[in-house]
C-alpha cells in the first residue's frame, strides 16, 4: 500500500507548468514543475521528504476570475479597483447585436488596442454584410426541412431518413442524431437524418447569394475503433431536382479498423482536400472545443476554416470558374450511421449563414455583423472571432505589452463605429489578480 501511494504522488507530481495551490493561500496558484525530492530512508513505511518546485512564472494568480460589464453612466467604461499587487493582463470582449465596423480598447494610460477600421462607416456607398440564418438549433424548427438535402456521396451512398432529438450540453440547445433515431439499420448505405435551409430573401429581395458564408458549430466524437459515423455541412444551388453541390465540409468514420476519423473537402462535386486525425490528440477537429467551422465563398473563390477554438486547424482556398456567378441557395447538415453503429456523440449547435456584398459592391463587407463575438486576450496576445482564430484583424500599432491593469482604480474605455449607436456591441472583460 505505501508503494502504491508513493507510485501515485509521483505520477500526480509529473506534469509540467501544473497549478500548485497551498493550503494557507486556497485562493491563489502558482505555475510550477516538479524539479526534484530529497532522498528518504530505504526500507520503511513513514517518511518524510522535500518536493522542490521549479517556477519559471514567478506570480502566483487568483483561482477566480473577476467579470465586469461595460454599464457605467457615463458610457462604455470599466472602472474598477484592482487588488493584486502586480500588473495583470485582462481577457476583453464583445457581442455585436448589429452590423459594426470596428472596436478599441483604451485605458487610463492612452495605450490602445484597435480591431476593423475605423473609417469604415455604415452610410458611405460600401458594402454590407446580412445575416440571413442565425442562432441555436433548438426546437422551433421552422424553416427547416426534414431529410430533402442535395447530399455528396462519400464512396457508399446516402439514404436520408429518421429524426434528429433535441438535447442540452453544457447549458447550450443542440440538435443530436441519436442511436435509435437513424432509421432503418442498412449495411448497404449510409442512413441518418438531415435538416436543410433556405437561404431567405436579403433586404433588397434577392433571393440566392454568389458571396456568402455558412458557419457552424458541431461536436463528433470518435470514442472507440466500433464507432462508425459521418457528418455534413453542404451549400447548395438551384432548387427541386437542378439542385448543385457548391461546397461542403464531411467529417466520417468509415472504419473499425483504427481510432481515427477524416475532414474532406469538396467543391464543385469535386474531393479537393482530405486531412486524417486522431480523437483526444492536438489535430482534433471536431469536439466540443474545436467544432466551430465555415465556408466562405467569394465569387469562384471557396474558402475553408475547419477546427476552430485556439486556431484553426485546416485553413484552404480553391478556384473555380464555373461557381464565379452561382449563387447559394440552401444550407443543410446530415448524421449518418452504417450497419447500426454510430457516433454516440454527434451533434450540430448552431449555424449562420451571411449574405456579403447585399447591395452589389465590390469592396469587402463590414467587419463584424449581426451575432458575432471577438474576444481579445491581451496576456496571450490573441484574437478570436466567433471561436476561429484571427491574429491579422488587429491593427499594426496595438500596444498589447503595455495594455495592463495595474494596482488600484483602473479604467479602460470601449470604442466602436459611431453609427452603431443603435445596435451597439455589449462589452465584457474579466481578469485573475497577480501576486509576488
Amino acid at each position: 500500500a505505501f508503494r502504491t501511494a508513493y507510485n501515485k504522488l509521483n505520477k500526480l507530481l509529473d506534469v509540467e507548468n501544473a497549478e500548485l495551490i497551498f493550503h494557507d493561500e486556497e485562493d491563489k496558484y502558482f505555475i510550477g514543475t516538479k524539479a526534484g525530492n530529497s532522498e528518504v530512508s530505504p526500507g520503511v513505511n513513514h517518511v518524510t521528504g522535500e518536493i522542490e518546485f521549479y517556477c519559471a512564472d514567478p506570480f502566483k494568480y487568483s483561482v477566480n476570475s473577476v467579470f465586469l460589464n461595460s454599464n457605467s453612466p457615463e458610457g462604455d467604461v470599466f472602472e474598477f479597483d484592482y487588488t493584486g499587487n502586480c500588473p495583470a493582463y485582462p481577457v476583453l470582449t464583445a457581442d455585436f447585436p448589429g452590423d459594426c465596423g470596428y472596436v478599441a480598447f483604451v485605458d487610463q494610460k492612452g495605450h490602445i488596442l484597435q480591431f476593423g477600421n475605423p473609417e469604415e462607416l455604415d452610410g458611405k456607398r460600401s458594402p454590407r454584410s446580412e445575416c440571413l440564418i442565425s442562432g441555436a438549433i433548438n426546437a422551433d424548427t421552422s424553416g427547416w426541412i426534414l431529410n430533402n438535402a442535395k447530399l455528396i456521396s462519400q464512396k457508399l451512398n446516402i439514404k436520408q431518413q429518421g429524426n434528429f432529438e433535441f438535447t442540452a450540453r453544457h447549458n447550450e440547445s443542440c440538435i443530436e442524431a441519436k442511436e435509435g433515431l437513424y432509421g432503418t439499420v442498412c449495411n448497404d448505405y449510409w442512413y441518418g437524418p438531415s435538416y436543410t435551409r433556405k437561404v431567405p430573401a436579403d433586404s433588397n429581395g434577392q433571393v440566392g447569394q454568389k458571396d456568402c458564408r455558412y458557419d457552424w458549430s458541431h461536436f463528433f466524437v470518435i470514442e472507440g475503433n466500433q464507432d462508425l459515423g459521418m457528418t455534413q455541412f453542404v451549400m447548395t444551388s438551384g432548387t427541386g431536382d437542378n439542385r448543385k453541390n457548391v461546397a461542403a465540409v464531411t467529417f466520417g468514420k468509415l472504419s473499425q479498423d483504427h481510432y481515427k476519423g477524416f475532414c474532406k473537402l469538396t467543391v464543385n462535386g469535386k474531393d479537393v482536400y482530405e486531412s486524417e486525425y486522431s480523437y483526444g490528440s492536438e489535430d482534433t477537429l471536431a469536439n466540443w472545443d474545436n467544432g466551430w467551422s465555415y465556408i466562405e465563398k467569394f465569387g469562384g473563390d471557396i474558402t475553408f476554416k475547419v477546427g476552430g477554438g485556439d486556431g484553426h486547424r485546416i485553413y484552404e482556398t480553391y478556384h473555380d470558374d464555373e461557381l464565379e456567378d452561382v449563387p447559394v441557395t440552401e444550407i443543410s447538415f446530415f448524421m449518418g450511421a452504417w450497419g447500426g453503429m454510430c457516433i454516440q456523440n454527434n451533434g450540430v449547435r448552431r449555424v449562420k449563414f451571411t449574405a456579403h456584398k447585399v447591395n452589389g459592391w465590390n469592396d469587402i463587407p463590414n467587419k463584424f455583423s449581426k451575432d458575432d463575438y471577438i474576444r481579445v486576450d491581451c496576456g496571450e496576445q490573441k484574437v478570436i472571432v466567433n471561436h476561429i482564430s484571427e491574429p491579422g484583424l488587429g491593427a499594426v500599432g496595438n500596444e498589447w505589452e503595455e495594455f495592463q491593469i495595474t494596482p488600484g482604480v483602473n479604467w479602460i474605455q470601449c470604442l466602436y463605429s459611431n453609427w452603431a449607436k443603435e445596435n451597439k456591441p455589449v462589452f465584457s472583460m474579466n481578469y485573475k489578480g497577480v501576486y509576488l
